[in-house]
């Protein structure tokens, strides 16, 4: 099992002194106090922690004493800041919304107990406590941060190439995180339950040709919101991989409505808005993520400048940022440049390095990339939103080359071993990835990969503060449901 863990960074003694992590130690200790109360659940640990909020995991168990699932508490670290409060009211509200669909992370219910009956999962609280699902096998964030864990150290205590761990995602698992990303985005755009009814049923998104869609916009991609699913990742019926990633959960989702929910990083945008609304709405999110549109300040009240290419351009700057093992870009992407696509069409996109210019083709680690899975992601990275390919154009290219790339993987030159380790060196462009590639790179960081262990573990009980020892005390003092 690779343990990631042994080689990333120590804890820096100054974050266990910031405002930000000793007030999430007092949420940790209210929300722990409040479930330990329940008989049926035990806390596990943080699964993380930031922004407005700490999420933690617990352990469920049946009244025959059997485990059940796993489940998420959040809480809103800073009770007194509305603007967290109603961020995660808002979370709570959208996860109705989209209740059921396949791409979007689901509330979940724990088993009747009159210490916890009514005090979670409603947006109309006080202050609102949400309980979701786990995904298990973490976020893109840590697929990122193992990728870069392997290849700066660990490789290098392993002696056979065969054993070592692959040090890139391979383009069937992009064109299957592109589709999932889409689905996820297809339904913002139309979103299963606008009236937040729930059902067990759960639904698919797709492509509604001649509906237009709800411009909810995304303003921030961040790889950590970005959630990976359960295994086995293989349909049994026919052996594909169509299913390797199904689950993706793109971040809370919020329709900004009225002022009193504004400060939040995504909303329904309205193009009757004045100026200064679109300023104020239009401004929240991590630069590094930021749309052109969105760092563009002088075009924020043109008509139509957001709407569903925003959410596009997301897609791409994820599959950028997978491509180059990056967490962010410092300063976005820089500058755009011209380039020319295959059929003849000419963009200005940010994504330039992914496509061949005059002075020559592309070199390098991008080389053996898929030639249409380069033009695509440099088309969502287009500077204007109108050269960007639409959700449906997105949906029918991935579901074609993930169709295509199952197909050739059972050729015969699938089949052949590659010159090169390829462990480091991608198969060369043309040739087919083969279903081990996929198996290797889930093996390698999921299937034989420990859990990513929450550094601040041994300091969350620590608290100097004073403890707040009943559940009455916390709902009475700062966590008033």
């Amino acid at each position: 099992m690779a343990n990631f863990d042994n080689a990333r960074s120590l804890l820096p003694t100054e974050a266990l002194q910031t405002p930000k992590f000793q007030n999430a130690q007092k949420t940790w200790k209210n929300l722990s106090t409040i479930f330990t109360s329940h008989p049926f659940l035990e806390y596990k640990k943080v699964l993380g922690f930031g922004g407005f909020g700490i999420v933690q995991q617990w352990s469920t168990y049946n009244t025959d004493g059997t485990m059940g699932d796993d489940i998420a508490i959040k809480g809103t670290i800073e009770a007194g800041r509305m603007e967290y409060v109603n961020g995660l009211k808002n979370e709570i509200h959208w996860s109705k919304v989209f209740g059921g669909s396949e791409h979007f992370m689901q509330l979940k219910d724990i088993r009747s107990h009159p210490l916890t009956d009514g005090i979670y999962n409603d947006e109309k609280a006080t202050l609102p406590i949400m309980i979701m699902e786990v995904m298990p096998n973490g976020c893109l964030a840590d697929v990122i941060d193992r990728l870069r864990v392997a290849k700066s150290s660990v490789n290098g205590n392993i002696n056979d190439d065969n054993d070592k761990l692959l040090e890139y995602v391979p383009c069937r698992i992009l064109w299957r995180i592109i589709l999932c990303m889409t689905r996820a985005c297809l339904g913002m755009a139309f979103p299963p339950r606008p009236n937040g009814s729930q059902s067990p049923q759960e639904i698919r998104e797709e492509p509604k040709p001649g509906q237009a869609p709800r411009r909810i916009i995304h303003f921030e991609y961040v790889c950590g919101l970005l959630s990976l699913p359960r295994f086995p990742l293989r349909d049994s019926s026919n052996g594909s991989v169509e299913h390797f990633l199904t689950d993706v959960f793109i971040g809370a989702i919020a329709e900004v409505t009225d002022v009193e929910h504004a400060k939040f990083p995504i909303c329904k945008w309205d193009d009757n808005w004045g100026r200064e609304e679109k300023e104020e709405r239009s401004k929240y999110g991590k630069r590094s993520y930021k749309p052109p549109e969105q760092m563009d300040r002088r075009r924020i009240a043109d008509p139509g400048v957001f709407g569903v290419h925003t959410n596009v351009w997301g897609i791409g700057l994820t599959v950028m940022l997978l491509i180059r093992l990056r967490y962010h870009f410092d300063n976005g992407l820089g500058h755009s440049h011209d380039r020319k696509l295959r059929n003849g069409d000419e963009i200005n996109t940010f994504g330039y390095t992914l496509i061949d210019d005059s002075h020559g083709p592309v070199r390098g680690a991008n080389a053996d990339i898929d030639l249409e899975l380069r033009e695509t992601v440099a088309r969502c990275l287009a500077g204007v939103g109108s050269q960007r390919p639409t959700l449906e154009e997105l949906y029918n290219v991935a579901i074609r080359n993930i169709q295509d790339g199952d197909q050739k993987a059972r050729t015969p030159a699938a089949s052949q071993q590659p010159p090169n380790p390829i462990h480091s060196y991608r198969v060369k462009l043309g040739q087919p990835e083969p279903d081990s590639l996929l198996d290797r790179f889930v093996k390698n960081f999921f299937l034989d990969a420990a859990p990513m262990a929450d550094r601040f573990a041994p300091y969350w009980s620590k608290i100097s503060t004073p403890e707040v020892e009943t559940t009455s005390d916390i709902l009475s003092s700062s966590y008033v449901i």
